[in-house]
């Protein structure tokens, strides 16, 4: 039987195998791509956290903030909704609120909405912003996503509301008070006067003749014959 040689190729082809097996058995079996891992979503990012801002401006709810860098932006404050311009009590909640925040450093949780940017704004003490104007009377208590959630803020407007406090109560509201009841009708009295009433007319002079009448007595006996009294 003859030798024959071996083909070149094969000979290429058994190499590569056997390098193969030998990188196989040294670093064991190479990893298999997950197939599941691109058709799962990427985590949420989380929840913004609470950043320190300037207060530059308050245009009613609408906050002008100014960031650490010196970036402005506009949100506008979660939970509240102010009254509109020419509305009962407009003028004294836009000053309240400019003078109450403007200058102030406060940090803000920021959420976008789709529609614009929404946030909690907190004092340095802690406090809601939110909370102390419709505590007040100086918002009304709007639902909006972030705020929907917190009981409180609808507790404050009630409250502010039962108080008669800010736009709750005058000039822009009264307090309900009865009809008055109408039992009778009064009659006017008469007007009376105090004055004399006039006198009466002199009476006209009489034109029949006067006539005197005597009383005759009787004379003494020595005087009969005389005239008791004369005409």
């Amino acid at each position: 039987m003859l030798n024959r040689p071996v083909p070149l190729w094969l000979k290429i082809t058994l190499t590569a195998f056997g390098a193969l097996f030998t990188v196989t058995a040294v670093f064991g079996r190479p990893a298999v791509p997950d197939s599941t891992a691109a058709a799962t979503p990427p985590p949420l990012p989380p929840h913004p956290a609470a950043t320190t801002y300037t207060v530059m401006s308050v245009r009613g709810t609408t906050v002008d903030l100014a960031d650490p860098s010196g970036k402005a932006f506009s949100i506008r404050a979660a939970g509240l909704a102010s009254p509109a311009a020419g509305d009962c009590f407009s003028t004294e909640s836009a000053n309240w609120a400019s003078a109450f925040l403007t200058g102030d450093r406060v940090t803000a949780e920021i959420v976008d909405t789709g529609s614009g940017s929404l946030a909690m704004i907190d004092l340095p003490d802690g406090t809601n912003y939110s909370m102390i104007a419709l505590r007040n009377g100086y918002a009304k208590y709007s639902p909006d996503p972030l705020a929907a959630g917190d009981p409180r803020l609808a507790d404050a407007e009630t409250a502010a509301r039962q108080a008669g406090t800010g736009l709750w109560g005058p000039p822009c509201r009264r307090p309900n008070s009865p009809a008055p009841t109408v039992t009778s009708i009064r009659t006017p009295p008469p007007v009376t006067s105090t004055a004399q009433p006039p006198a009466p007319p002199p009476a006209a002079p009489s034109t029949e003749p006067t006539t005197t009448t005597c009383t005759k007595a009787h004379p003494p006996a020595g005087e009969r014959g005389k005239r008791p009294c004369a005409r």
